[in-house]
């Protein structure tokens, strides 16, 4: 468990970067990163190892389904702190 919070941290960490760089600084604004992030990075970048690991669909969508809000919280944090 230790692992994924180094890794989680990271993530937080690449977002909160995202965050600055981007001139977001209201939660609202942080709401619309997550959304952005957490399909359009996170979630796609497991799909692509999907079709050579012969994991079903849903077990997909499990794994990948935590990262979406995880982002979402991640990228509302960053946004609100400032």
């Amino acid at each position: 468990m230790f692992g994924s919070f180094i890794l989680m941290f990271i993530t937080s960490l690449s977002i909160a970067i995202l965050t600055e760089r981007a001139g977001i600084h209201h939660w609202q604004e942080g709401l619309h990163l997550g959304v952005l992030t957490g399909p359009g990075i996170a979630f796609l970048s497991m799909a692509v190892n999907m079709p050579y690991e012969k994991k079903s669909l849903g077990l997909y969508f499990i794994n990948g389904g935590y990262q979406l809000p995880g982002n979402i919280i991640a990228a509302v944090v960053t946004a609100g702190w400032k």
